[in-house]
């Protein structure tokens, strides 16, 4: 792509249609024959007319050639909006020519941003011709940080008064200056194609401002397209690749650079590394927070690639906005050269389907603003971190290999030394190749939006170092990897937390159209959410999908609210509205303990947040009510009525709940191993089913229901008492096959009568799964060597890690699935060494029951421990599920 095509793409393709000739009717060319043959052919006025008509017909269908012939190019290039990280949320310092340092803030994002000192929250610019040679005899275009103020078009340009030096005061610089960009983004429409009907399969526009008349004349030109919606995002869920490609700028020839070893940890790795992945390499973090779903392999070039001009050159001195950079040459040169490397093909390392190319730059990230304490690069001399792509690459010698998407990330932290890039802005990036938006905006304040409660508001979470986010329940569902429970019943919920669960409750109920709706989830401070503000609570989500993203977005109290209201918010608990004035996530955002989520009208004034709707740009109460939050343990409660359900029974204060333990060993259904003796598989267990009244008054059950894999169970009878503090149970057994694949689940429901002639209910439910009896044996390879499928080992198909989805599709060389090979499949086992007694085995440790899966000290090494002969335990010991016992 050429700098003048680059210079008109800009941030966002536009395409300006020319004014064409409208065609005549029938009746006026008719007309126009009739009085070209009554001039005569001997009149030169009338025949130089004529040419004239000739000429002019010529030059409208060259007109109409040239205005597809752009249309097409436009399309060919797939020029399309830019996705990039925030800006790094905390000041950093810059140099000053004179050798003094400044401390100076960044806001925006690639598209849009400037620097403003916090102490004072005066704008900031570098000035590019500075001329204080006259003063204290730094020569001209020493390019000084001055303090900002608009032109008469109201951008910003240097006052010459230099940051530290200049009295702002004695100027009148006036606080707060931003630049034009944002007054653009504020007034600008958002692209049509920012509405993806994502979620419900649909396109919720509500209203087209075209009229029956310009779509009868667009119909001339072209063929009316309709209203399509996007299509959903391509990769959801399965294995795929991602291909990294680190590169060095042609003056960063001495600059240290990572090894591909390295590289390969901090992508690749199964475990954690204390030093380069402290939170789990980007496979892992996709492998967990997908719930399993989502297997990422990145493919590490097999060395750095030099290219052939400076940083600055691709930056183009503008802070690596995506319409200025030569990125298109960049991908391309460092794609040729890998695909000229006879020792490299892009399709090894395993399979899967390429979601893009992370290209690793040796610079330092414009995003981190400050001045690079190696070369004295500014931040508009650097490239940020982003997300787009360019014309379509393809491979001279490998068929079918194609690449037009790129994320580019540095490969270092921060904007001095050489320490490793963190995984924050990395994991941000390369969701945007997996189909996620931004959740955030441009606004006066910065950058508002959702903050650190999705990776997509705030990639750089609320550690703001090393510790990777969460994903908020609206992208996870939206990719996939989570499928939300709509709440169909009034009653007391439970929620795991979001982290190390999937638990997601959906709300239609009461709202006009299935486009909005809340979404709840519980962000308690464990797994990606350990640094959550205090104890985390509960976090409810108003989801418009008809809005667009990045559309400006108004809260309570400011005006064109709510007509301008966002497509994911965030419903903050204290009120404060914070998120959409640009500062960050903090306690006040969760629902806790006292704090309820009421209809607009239940208080007077109108209490906000609320659980209204939005719906056209109008407030309509739903009249949904959820209270009672409480936290047990790791579980968030929660009682929620709306006066649109069937029951329209209110919550009760009581605590139901179910526990399944078996008979003989009284060992939880949930966490029971199956024996791997062959003869056992079905054992009894026992159901118990207990209600307590928690409230201060006493109460009688109406009705009650217990179900057990769909069969119904004794209950408690109706009309029981059941006083306050007082606790009625039941319990009923089953023998149940822990050898099969199956769900067992159990629910319940009591509906209460109060005093007052009100009924209220409850609700609760257990459930645990059972798998296939490890009976067949496992199959040997070809060679006697271990299993390897090119994706790892057995151990890496263990349950919980990263491998154990594709159990049933990976094989090894010889074409035995690791299913079939790996007993950590729990599909397959092995005979136990039989010239080993179990009772007589010691590694030094302790003995095989040191070494169960239920709580054995020794349970983590069976794969390690050896005793004198050399036998591993896992080849011994029974207790570690790796083998048979040979009695069997």
């Amino acid at each position: 792509m050429n700098d003048n095509m680059q210079e008109a793409v800009g941030e966002r393709a536009t395409l300006h249609v020319m004014s064409l000739p409208r065609p005549r009717s029938r009746r006026r060319r008719a007309d126009d024959d009739n009085n070209k043959i009554k001039v005569g052919k001997n009149t030169d006025d009338q025949l130089v007319l004529h040419r004239c008509r000739k000429v002019a017909l010529a030059q409208s269908r060259v007109t109409v050639a040239l205005f597809f012939s752009t249309l097409l190019l436009v399309f060919s290039l797939n020029i399309v909006p830019t996705s990039s990280s925030a800006a790094y949320p905390l000041p950093q310092m810059h140099d000053q020519p004179d050798g003094s340092q400044i401390l100076l803030s960044l806001k925006g994002d690639e598209h849009c941003h400037y620097l403003y000192q916090e102490s004072d929250g005066r704008t900031v610019v570098r000035d590019l011709h500075h001329d204080d040679s006259g003063g204290d005899g730094t020569s001209s275009g020493s390019r000084w940080y001055c303090y900002a103020v608009h032109d008469r078009d109201g951008n910003l340009i240097s006052s010459r008064l230099r940051v530290g030096i200049d009295d702002p005061n004695r100027h009148m610089i006036p606080p707060k200056l931003l630049p034009g960009c944002v007054r653009e983004k504020k007034s600008s429409s958002v692209p049509e194609d920012d509405d993806d009907g994502e979620d419900d399969g649909e396109d919720y526009d509500d209203e087209d401002s075209s009229s029956d008349k310009d779509k009868d004349n667009d119909k001339q030109l072209f063929k009316p397209m309709g209203r399509k919606r996007r299509p959903k995002p391509s990769y959801r869920r399965g294995r795929y690749r991602l291909l990294v490609v680190p590169v060095r700028f042609a003056d960063h020839s001495d600059r240290p650079v990572p090894t591909r070893r390295q590289l390969d940890v901090l992508y690749n790795s199964d475990k954690r590394n204390a030093e380069l992945a402290p939170t789990g390499s980007l496979r892992t973090i996709y492998h967990e927070q997908s719930d399993t779903k989502f297997d990422l392999r990145s493919i590490i070039a097999p060395r750095w690639i030099d290219l052939p001009n400076p940083e600055a050159y691709y930056a183009d001195e503008d802070g690596g906005r995506v319409d200025r950079i030569k990125m298109d040459e960049l991908m391309h040169f460092v794609l040729d050269d890998l695909d000229a490397d006879g020792d490299f093909n892009f399709d090894r390392g395993g399979r899967g389907q390429f979601i893009g190319v992370n290209i690793v730059m040796s610079g330092y990230g414009a995003e981190f603003g400050g001045t690079d304490c190696n070369t004295g690069a500014s931040s508009t001399e650097r490239l940020w971190s982003h997300q787009w792509q360019t014309a379509e690459w393809t491979s001279a010698k490998e068929a079918g290999v194609k690449f037009n998407k790129y994320a580019l990330t540095s490969a270092f932290w921060g904007t001095c030394g050489y320490t490793l890039q963190k995984l924050l802005p990395i994991y941000h990036e390369t969701l945007h190749l997996a189909g996620l938006r931004d959740l955030y905006y441009m606004n006066g304040d910065g950058y508002a939006g959702v903050g650190a409660w999705d990776v997509m508001g705030d990639a750089y979470g609320f550690d703001r170092r090393a510790q990777v986010g969460m994903l908020s329940a609206y992208s996870r569902i939206k990719l996939g990897w989570c499928q939300e429970t709509q709440i169909k019943a009034n009653g007391r919920y439970i929620l795991e937390p979001t982290s190390t669960s999937c638990q997601i409750y959906r709300v239609n109920v009461g709202f006009p159209h299935k486009a909005e709706y809340l979404l709840l989830e519980s962000r308690r401070p464990v797994g990606y959410d350990s640094t959550v503000p205090e104890e985390g609570g509960l976090a409810i989500w108003h989801i418009d999908l008809r809005r667009k993203y990045g559309a400006e977005e108004k809260h309570p109290g400011q005006a064109e609210w709510p007509a301008k209201h966002g497509k994911v918010v965030l419903l903050q608990a204290d009120g404060d509205h914070h998120l959409q004035s640009g500062e960050v996530a903090d306690e006040g955002d969760l629902f806790v303990q006292g704090q309820s989520l009421l209809p607009g009208d239940a208080k007077t004034p109108v209490v906000y947040p609320n659980s209204d709707s939005w719906f056209r740009g109008k407030t309509r109460s739903t009249g949904i009510r959820i209270s009672n939050i409480r936290v047990k343990g790791d579980l968030l409660e929660f009682d929620f009525f709306s006066p649109e359900l069937t029951d329209n029974a209110l919550p009760c204060d009581i605590d139901m709940k179910i526990a399944c333990t078996t008979v003989d060993q009284q060992i939880p259904c949930n966490k029971f191993r199956q024996d791997y003796s062959r003869s056992i598989c079905n054992h009894e267990v026992e159901y118990k089913l207990t209600i307590r009244n928690s409230g201060s008054s006493d109460e009688a059950i109406s009705s009650a229901s217990w179900k057990i894999n769909g069969a119904d169970q004794e209950t408690p009878s109706t009309k029981s008492d059941l006083r306050a503090g007082s606790t009625l149970s039941t319990k009923s057994r089953a023998s149940i096959s822990f050898c099969g694949n199956a769900i067992h689940h159990s629910s319940a429901r009591v509906v209460l009568q109060k005093r007052n002639g009100q009924s209220c209910n409850a609700v609760a439910s257990y459930a645990f799964e059972t798998h296939d009896a490890a009976t067949p044996l496992c199959v040997k390879t070809s060679n006697g060597e271990p299993f390897e499928s090119g994706m790892g080992d057995c151990s890496s198909y263990s349950d919980g890690q990263i491998n154990h989805p594709f159990c049933a599709a990976d094989a090894n060389e010889d074409g035995i699935l690791a299913k079939d090979a790996c007993p950590e499949c729990s599909i397959c086992t092995r005979f136990c060494n039989q010239n080993v007694r179990p009772d007589q085995f010691d590694a030094g440790f302790g003995n095989c029951e040191s070494y169960s899966r239920d709580g054995g000290a020794n349970n983590g090494y069976c794969d390690t421990d050896t005793n004198d002969e050399g036998n591993l335990a896992e080849d011994v010991c029974p207790e570690c599920g790796k083998c048979f016992p040979v009695s069997a």
